[in-house]
């Protein structure tokens, strides 16, 4: 068993994430692991956050992981591209009984988040395969508060692609791109997790 197995394993899922896992299993696309929503609740939790960005639930689950770390009145905005993912998403808050935390919209996560006010959250968390991630990341730094931080999933892409240097397709060399200029930049502090595909943790100034 290899460390990541292993941490995914030790860690014991609430019974509504579990079910929310479930419930969204046959939708297309990757869910975070243990592991990952693990960090991200720490993460919402050492913030104290009130109010969060999500960009891709994959069905609720990593929703509930931040939920269960942010404030008891934090709310949530959670965007889904794929109207399937979000009904889904929808379903399971309205059975866990979150839906009062939650500000759920359909639509594509640029378009949506270049709508939010600045500096109104706490943290943001772009989901696995986003496309164009430097916008994203300029979008998500607009809305951060001071110490606000910005998480991107799955950042070395489909099955480790960023690191097979074949790999030359676009989004691929965007990719390779975007972790580049987030490790020399100065002007904020980013740190790289190797569990589910790579996460990215940059923190505002």
């Amino acid at each position: 068993m290899d460390i990541e197995s292993f941490a995914n394993e030790w860690y014991r899922e609430d019974p509504q994430i579990a079910g929310a896992r479930e419930h969204a299993s046959h939708l297309a696309g990757s869910q975070i692991s243990p592991a990952t929503g693990g960090l991200l609740r720490t993460l919402a939790g050492t913030l104290n956050a009130r109010a969060a960005v999500q960009a891709g639930g994959d069905g609720g689950v990593s929703s509930l992981y931040l939920l269960s770390g942010m404030a008891d009145d934090g709310v949530l905005t959670a965007i889904e591209a794929d109207p399937a993912a979000d009904n889904v998403a929808r379903e399971v808050f309205r059975e866990v009984g979150t839906g009062h935390r939650v500000r759920p919209i359909t639509g594509r996560s640029l378009d949506v988040i270049s709508r939010l006010a600045d500096h109104a959250y706490d943290l943001v968390v772009i989901g696995s395969g986003a496309s164009e991630p430097a916008e994203h990341l300029q979008q998500a730094m607009r809305l951060l508060r001071p110490g606000g931080v910005v998480v991107f999933l799955g950042v070395l892409g489909d099955g480790g692609a960023v690191l097979d240097p074949s790999r030359r397709d676009e989004k691929t060399s965007a990719a390779r791109h975007f972790l580049t200029d987030a490790a020399d930049n100065p002007g904020f502090t980013a740190s790289l997790i190797p569990i589910d595909g790579g996460v990215l943790i940059i923190t505002a100034d």
